[in-house]
């Protein structure tokens, strides 16, 4: 069983059964659609409704008042990093199967067909910088469909969600990169699936690692003392996340990010390569031969307790999203 409470979204029945779960993304270029695909069977249970309003985002206990935080925190006073999450080697199989279409169509730089005209180079000064394609329209069609079953599999049984956006294909080499910004609209969870050879002896560029801003800088001042005891330098504001190959890295957007610059090489097969989106539409769902009708009841005698407790108004315990499993 797995329910998601997303606060400031009540949740409500969704598209039927089986129709596909790529959602179109909302600020980006213009996205053609995804195509449908087949989808297991699952159950939506939509009698479970949360009773507050909070963004989305990953649960985390209540922030404590000014009065109550000591100026000086040590570093067991510091909460444990639940925005960022790593899972190696994640779907060896589809990550070397989306490698090697990559290799094959950048194999012969000289040779000329449709498969190396769908990439857009994306400049967005003082922001962005990165050559991009939508995954469906690159990928061959059982390759992309065993890549959107990979990420949907994980997205529900991880993090409580029930679809993902189009799936990005993008590469950085000398000169791309990402300053630091939030994708606040886009989902509740972002994702970046590595297909970068970052281990080989060879590799011909610096950066392209993930950063992400360390909530002690989002709390500046109130930890500043314990930051500043021997200097505070990069790594200290930063969590930086090589891109290792196979490896998906899951993160709260909320937190501001980026991709540190790429230096070095011009050729695609040694960039820094990814797939990436966001996963998206939390709500509750469950698997097995039961019916909703069946579930709901007990269900709803569970949750709705605990949607009131973590949304009272005056000290709500969740800022965002909470994930029950």
């Amino acid at each position: 069983l797995f329910v998601s409470a997303a606060q400031r979204s009540a949740l409500s029945p969704r598209a039927p059964l089986g129709a596909s779960r790529v959602c179109p993304s909302r600020p980006f270029a213009p996205t053609p659609t995804a195509p449908r695909t087949s989808q297991p069977r699952r159950h939506f249970l939509p009698r479970i409704k949360a009773s507050k309003e909070s963004d989305l985002a990953t649960a985390e206990s209540a922030p404590a008042s000014l009065a109550t935080v000591d100026a000086s925190p040590t570093d067991s006073d510091i909460p444990p990093q639940a925005h960022i999450h790593t899972f190696p080697s994640f779907s060896p199989s589809t990550a070397t199967a989306l490698r090697d279409v990559f290799d094959s169509r950048f194999a012969d730089p000289k040779s000329v067909h449709s498969e190396r005209f769908v990439w857009d180079y994306w400049h967005v000064p003082s922001e962005y910088t990165a050559i991009r394609t939508l995954a469906h329209i690159y990928f061959p069609p059982d390759v992309n469909a065993k890549l959107e079953a990979d990420l949907l599999h994980i997205a529900e049984r991880e993090f409580g969600c029930r679809a993902i956006s189009p799936i990005w294909c993008s590469y950085y080499v000398d000169g791309c990169g990402q300053q630091l910004h939030a994708d606040v609209p886009h989902g509740p969870f972002a994702f970046v699936w590595s297909l970068t050879h970052w281990d080989s002896p060879t590799r011909a560029f610096t950066g392209g690692e993930t950063m992400v801003l360390k909530p002690t800088v989002l709390d500046y001042f109130r930890r500043f003392d314990y930051l500043a005891a021997s200097g505070v330098n990069f790594g200290d504001l930063h969590d930086l996340i090589p891109p290792e190959f196979g490896q998906l890295l899951v993160f709260d957007p909320r937190f501001p990010h980026g991709v540190r610059p790429v230096r070095g090489t011009q050729d695609p097969r040694e960039a820094r390569l990814v797939v990436h989106g966001w996963f998206t539409e939390p709500e509750p769902f469950f698997d097995g031969g039961l019916e909703a009708d069946d579930a709901a009841e007990v269900l709803n005698g569970v949750m709705e307790p605990l949607f009131e407790e973590l949304g009272e108004e005056d000290a709500p315990v969740v800022s965002g999203m909470a994930v029950v499993r």
